[in-house]
């Protein structure tokens, strides 16, 4: 093989690995979301959740 073509496959490669990377950051951020809520829901009567999740909204985590 060409070394032209070891670089396309590597590249291909690489590619590949990041979308699947992307995909389980944001399945896990799905996961967190859902387990907040999921104990929120638990805890908290219905307007206070509402509060929660206003607060939430305007002060998003920095990651």
């Amino acid at each position: 093989m060409a070394d032209d073509e070891l670089e396309a496959i590597r590249r291909q490669r690489m590619a590949e690995l990041q979308s699947k990377h992307g995909q389980g950051q944001q399945e896990a951020k799905q996961r967190e979301t859902e387990m907040r809520n999921s104990i929120l829901a638990q805890v908290l009567d219905q307007s206070a959740r509402a509060r929660c999740r206003d607060w939430f909204d305007r002060h998003p985590r920095k990651s």
